[in-house]
């Protein structure tokens, strides 16, 4: 018998505000699957509301890192979305389901086919760590936990997102973009290390000591001049000059004393 497509996975809407997650962000390779895009435009068939319908695949949200996404009020998982034109009846949105991620019916080249039972089999893309960690800059850890770079005041580390929010792509004919506002723009931390790096300093605590103060003292026998140093007192300072002078004495002699101001 054939498998035809029912209302049980047909969608209202693809806008953020009908959905919630459906697991926490994560992944493990080869989970998700989704039409490829070298299958969007083609014009192919299935059975809907009895009839064999015409159908073209527009674009696929898809939803590697949750587990996929629910619709609200919803027992179903899906891990992407797939927007069809269909003849007689207009957009639908159907979603399928995690661990798969395949159409749930028949699907058929042509009519021929059709009355001839040979079904078409459509190609699938399936999602890897490596291309979703370089999409959405995270990492995976050793549990398959995702993970983004923070900065902890004085290196940058790695720390597991704990966001629950959809995060998704968007797959067209013409190629891979960020759908609406799910994007990795919400996840808090950086992608790489390096700019987590470049946007961080590191922070250095001191000991309070008190900076030594600067004091001006004019030294004159028949001649004078003025010697900076610095020092905690004037005494400390008197005492700092007064062995310059023993360095550098006066070329006149000496009259009346050294004096200090």
């Amino acid at each position: 018998m054939n498998r035809e497509l029912t209302s049980t996975h047909i969608l209202s809407a693809t806008d953020a505000n009908h959905y919630h997650i459906g697991g926490q962000l994560k992944q493990k390779d080869g989970s998700c699957e989704y039409p490829s895009r070298y299958e969007l435009g083609k014009t192919l068939y299935f059975v809907y509301n009895g009839s064999l319908r015409q159908f073209r695949i527009k674009n696929v949200i898809v939803f590697p890192l949750n587990c996929g996404i629910r619709c609200r009020n919803s027992l179903s998982i899906y891990s992407n979305i797939a927007t069809l034109e269909v003849a007689g009846v207009g957009t639908l949105y159907v979603g399928n389901v995690v661990y798969g991620g395949r159409f749930d019916f028949q699907i058929y080249e042509s009519v021929d086919d059709y009355k001839a039972g040979k079904e078409y089999k459509m190609k699938y893309t399936g999602t890897t760590n490596e291309f979703v960690e370089k999409l959405f800059g995270i990492k995976f850890d050793c549990r398959d936990n995702l993970c983004r770079w923070h900065w902890d005041g004085t290196c940058a580390c790695l720390r597991r997102i704990t966001e629950t929010i959809p995060v998704c792509y968007l797959v067209q004919k013409d190629g891979i973009s960020f759908h609406d506002n799910w994007s990795p723009k919400q996840l808090s931390g950086y992608a790489t290390k390096e700019e987590c790096e470049a946007d961080n300093s590191v922070n250095v605590c001191c000991f309070d000591e008190e900076e030594p103060k600067t004091f001006k003292i004019r030294v004159y026998e028949t001649f004078s001049r003025t010697i900076e140093v610095k020092a905690a007192d004037y005494n400390q300072a008197a005492e700092e000059v007064k062995k310059i002078l023993e360095k550098e004495p006066f070329s006149e002699g000496d009259s009346d004393g050294l004096c200090f101001d």
